[in-house]
Parts: C-alpha cells; sequence; structure tokens
C-alpha cells in the first residue's frame, strides 16, 4: 500500500499493531517501499504541512523537562518560591556543592521567602537531558551568584537534577551539585578576611521571630559570619525573658555562650543552669531544650558546625 500511495511519511501504528516490533517491520516494508517511514510509539507527534516533522517521545519528554527545568530557574531568580511548591516532589532534596549538606524542599522554600538567600544571577551555559522512562536527568553547568545571609557566595557549578513524571508533570526529585575543577566558592577563594570587631550593642538584628511555634516569640538573629566550607554560621542571638526555646535538635553541632542574662540548658533528664560566660556544647543529632530566666533577656553566642536548621519533636 504505501508503495503505491507514495506518502510524505509512511507510518505504522502501534495501536493497529502493538505487539509488532521496528525489527519486524522495517526490513520487511523496505523490500517494496524506499520512502521515508516510522514506527509509531506513545506521545509521538507529527506535524503536517509543507513539511512533515516527526518527533518521538525522547525528544516531547526533553522539551517537557527543560521547559519545566526553565521555570525553576526562573522562578529562583525572581525569588518565587510559589512555582518550587508544583517544581519540587514533596520529598525533594539537594546536595549543596560546597559541604555536601541534604536540604529539603521545605528548608530550601523558606530560605527562599525569608530573603536568607537571594540567587542575583544564574547563567545557564550547558545542559543536556537523558531520558529513561519515566524519569530524566538534566546534566547542567550554571555560573551562581547568590546572597546568603549578606555574603556572597556561588560559583561555577556542575548540577544534575533528577526529574520523574508523576501524571502529566514533571517534577525534580533530587538534585546534586559540585564545583567544577573542585574549586570552591567565591567566599572561599577570596584572601583572608581582615579581623573585625563586632559589638553587641551595635549589632544588626533580624526583625523578633513570631513563629511557628517552637522557636520563642521575640526571638532575634544577628549573624556574624558564614563560614564558607561548612556552611555554618556565627551569631548573636537574643531570647526574651521567660521564654522557652521547645525541644529540638540539629544536624551539625552548636556550640554557645552566655554573653547576657540567664539561661537553663535542658538536655534529657539533665538541668544545667547557665550565666554570663558559661559555656556549652551541643552535639548533633541530640534533642535539647533551653529556658531563659524571667529576670531579664538572655544574650548568647552561638556557632554552628553546618547550615544553621531546627527539627522540632512533638512533646
Amino acid at each position: 500500500m504505501f508503495a503505491r500511495v507514495k506518502p510524505k511519511l509512511a507510518v505504522y501504528s502501534h495501536i493497529c499493531m502493538p505487539s509488532a516490533t521496528e525489527q519486524d517491520l522495517i526490513p520487511a516494508t523496505r523490500k517494496a517501499y524506499a520512502g521515508r517511514l516510522e514506527v509509531g510509539e506513545d506521545l509521538m507527534v507529527i506535524d503536517v504541512g509543507d513539511k512533515v516533522d516527526v518527533r518521538n517521545r525522547e525528544e516531547q519528554v526533553r522539551r517537557q523537562v527543560l521547559a519545566t527545568d526553565d521555570r525553576r530557574t526562573d522562578a529562583l531568580r525572581r525569588g518565587d518560591s510559589k512555582p518550587l511548591y508544583q517544581i519540587y516532589a514533596d520529598d525533594y532534596t539537594l546536595v549543596t556543592p560546597s559541604t555536601g549538606v541534604m536540604r529539603t524542599k521545605a528548608e530550601q522554600i523558606a530560605d527562599l521567602d525569608s530573603g536568607r538567600v537571594r540567587y542575583e544571577k544564574i547563567e545557564v551555559l550547558e545542559r543536556t537531558v537523558r531520558v529513561y522512562g519515566d524519569v530524566a536527568i538534566v546534566v547542567a553547568r550554571e555560573k551562581y551568584s547568590i546572597l546568603q545571609n549578606g555574603e556572597q557566595v556561588g560559583g561555577d557549578i556542575r548540577f544534575s537534577r533528577t526529574y520523574k513524571q508523576f501524571g502529566a508533570d514533571w517534577r525534580v526529585i533530587a538534585t546534586h551539585g559540585t564545583f567544577v575543577g573542585g574549586a570552591a566558592s567565591p567566599g572561599e577563594r577570596k584572601a583572608e578576611q581582615p579581623a573585625l570587631p563586632f559589638l553587641l550593642e551595635s549589632a544588626q538584628w533580624s526583625e523578633p521571630y513570631a513563629g511557628p511555634s517552637g522557636v520563642p516569640k521575640g526571638a532575634q538573629r544577628a549573624v556574624l559570619g558564614t563560614d564558607p566550607r561548612t556552611g555554618g554560621e556565627t551569631y548573636y542571638a537574643h531570647f526574651p525573658a521567660g521564654t522557652r526555646f521547645e525541644l529540638h535538635w540539629h544536624a551539625y553541632a552548636e556550640y554557645a555562650v552566655v554573653l547576657r542574662g540567664k539561661v537553663t540548658h535542658i538536655l534529657g533528664e539533665n538541668r544545667s543552669s547557665l550565666q554570663v560566660g558559661d559555656y556549652v556544647v551541643i552535639p548533633p543529632k541530640i534533642a535539647h531544650e533551653w529556658e531563659v530566666d524571667p529576670s531579664g533577656d538572655a544574650y548568647l553566642l552561638i556557632r554552628r558546625d553546618g547550615p544553621a536548621d531546627q527539627h522540632f519533636l512533638q512533646p
């Protein structure tokens, strides 16, 4: 039939011949027909006009995944977290390029919404997509300029982003980043910072905390610096008198010294009363609480071994 009709494009429908493979059809057809020939497959698109254009499923998936990846990049540039709720899968994780720390969907969106992380520039240098059924892997090289807690970080980074199909949508389920050539972020490459005094009286405090529950209302932070190798912050913490920092744990060790006021540190059954000059080391993933004495506000100097996080436990 193809030889008699001589179409611009001959297509075997996979619906009509579901069990036949390309190896079954093509050699037999070529004995009588030399024209353009395709074997249909799911999601194949055929545009018919002056020219006939065929796009198979893999090409379609690449277009869809790249379009989603573009929306993700654009949302980060604009500081708009709304599209990320749909683009990131619920269990999405990022492994950061500088420290290898794993960050959840909620943590990344919170960083963006709070202004703690601001993407000043994202330049996509190269990008490829490989498709494996309902999974697609984007391998990209991108240059980032990021303002994190007032410090410039970023650099030339190679990312692999894994997308999975959920219904009609493609959502990213995991990202892993590595600096190109093992390079560090600009913050790591810059010359050693000169010694600078930090005065509690002139600290640049955050807005008083208003929620959610767990962190004392009215609590404030003043970030003094972030270690570019670990992502760990050094900061002043201010807790109002009579407040309580509920039971929680951190992924990295925490070191704290009391600068003003009195606090009680609770670790299981152990209660330690701390005052000015007292120092406490809190190992990673150890549940603990803080209570501030009603006699006055408390001020602490805190350092973290990695990015700040809080995981509250149900009472």
